[in-house]
């Protein structure tokens, strides 16, 4: 199911828009009261069909070199299983880590309003603090792995889990912030499919398609009372990214600079370094070696307003040969949920899982380097969690005089 969904992502954000253009002469596409055009040719549209679909494929080849095999079962008493004490105490943390980021929703709510542009400056001046809520979403993708779905709701000790988590859920639709609805929604999806082998199910497809609009559904305040309500039905019921997406790809196609190699490398160890040390030690982040062409390319393309396309990216540094980049992610993204699907005795490292599949399926509108970075911190801090629970974890057992073997501490190896 979770290959599925990517290839969906495939489908709505660059395939289904070519498509049309192609073979139904569809020349743009309507957001809201926003109109996108599609400004280049049919061959280049052609050509970008062609492009996205190896891309695709590529991504599946990848994704079965990881021999993901799930297994429908949880882990046997007799295997590596994490000790309840341990998720006790990932328990306690996690609802700090939630009840401090349900804080920081609140104070912005409090200083912004539901001004979209106030709230986005307020929350550009904490980054650090923002972005920390990976810890939180760790710690949920760990415990919601090894606690099967019935005892999310009912067993006693994750029922503030629960209500802490829908609070700030909600705190997260009033500020308009579709990544973070996104991102929780994918670690509880992506547990619950592990719980369930991953099958592919008909109402787990028609959840996917309704789900689709939610983000819609979201950012529908920013445009105020300006909107008719037939604008605005159909704008829900729009994609908003699938025009401008196809736009960059095709411009970098279009405009066949030589390929620039190494330049979605170059910003990665800038941007693992924390924004406040950044700002201590006055360095900002390391710029590729063609930032202009990339200015270039998104305005031909018209797209205007930050982010890019992970697409073009890998056309504009290997050319066709970006195509292979995707077997790589497919291949990461698989090895990934192979290890997760030992439900019952996921290891926290790789409780990463759910937050690095839903952050790939985010750098199809963003870029190489925040993926990268995303996932090297998050695996960084994944160890760093760990560590702190396993000290804790035998200091706890030696208080209380009890030995306990190494297997049922760190999870599965």
């Amino acid at each position: 199911m979770l290959l599925i969904i990517i290839l969906f992502v495939f489908y709505v954000m660059h395939i289904h828009f070519l498509l049309r253009n192609i073979f139904g002469d569809v020349s743009g596409g309507h957001f809201f009261n926003l109109y996108m055009p599609y400004t280049f040719s049919r061959d280049v549209a052609l050509e970008t069909l062609v492009f996205s679909v190896s891309c695709a494929v590529a991504f599946v080849i990848g994704y079965f070199f990881s021999k993901c095999k799930l297994r429908n079962q949880p882990v046997k008493s007799g295997e590596k299983l994490i000790s309840e004490g341990y998720i006790d105490k990932s328990i306690m943390y996690l609802n700090i880590f939630l009840a401090f980021q349900i804080g920081l929703g609140l104070y912005t709510l409090c200083v912004a309003g539901l001004n979209y542009s106030a709230i986005h400056h307020l929350k550009l001046s904490m980054s650090f603090a923002v972005e920390s809520r990976i810890v939180a979403l760790l710690l949920v993708s760990f415990v919601y792995l090894n606690k099967p779905p019935k005892e999310w709701l009912f067993e006693k000790r994750l029922r503030l889990t629960a209500i802490l988590l829908t609070f700030y859920l909600i705190i997260a639709v009033l500020l308009q912030a579709r990544s973070v609805v996104f991102e929780c929604a994918a670690v509880i999806g992506f547990c619950w499919l592990m719980w369930q082998g991953n099958k592919i199910i008909i109402r787990y497809l028609v959840i996917l398609l309704s789900a689709i609009f939610v983000p819609n559904l979201i950012v529908l305040p920013r445009f105020g009372g300006a909107l008719d309500w037939q604008t605005k039905i159909d704008g829900i019921f729009s994609f908003e990214y699938t025009v401008l997406m196809n736009n960059i790809v095709s411009s970098a196609i279009a405009n066949n600079h030589p390929p620039l190699l190494v330049d979605f490398f170059i910003s990665i160890p800038s941007l693992l370094i924390p924004s406040p040390l950044r700002n201590v030690l006055g360095t900002g982040i390391t710029p590729g070696v063609a930032p202009d062409y990339f200015e270039f390319i998104l305005e031909d393309a018209g797209a205007f307003g930050g982010g890019f396309s992970l697409l073009a990216e890998m056309y504009m540094n290997l050319g066709w040969w970006g195509i292979l980049m995707f077997v790589f992610f497919g291949f990461l993204i698989g090895k990934f949920i192979k290890r997760a699907s030992i439900v019952g005795g996921v290891d926290l490292l790789y409780a990463a899982a759910p937050l690095i599949y839903a952050q790939f399926i985010i750098s199809f509108r963003n870029n190489f380097s925040t993926f990268a970075k995303y996932s090297i911190q998050l695996i960084l801090v994944a160890m760093i969690m760990k560590y702190i629970l396993n000290v804790t974890q035998q200091r706890r057992l030696g208080y209380l005089g009890v030995y306990s073997p190494k297997k049922t501490l760190g999870g599965a190896p």
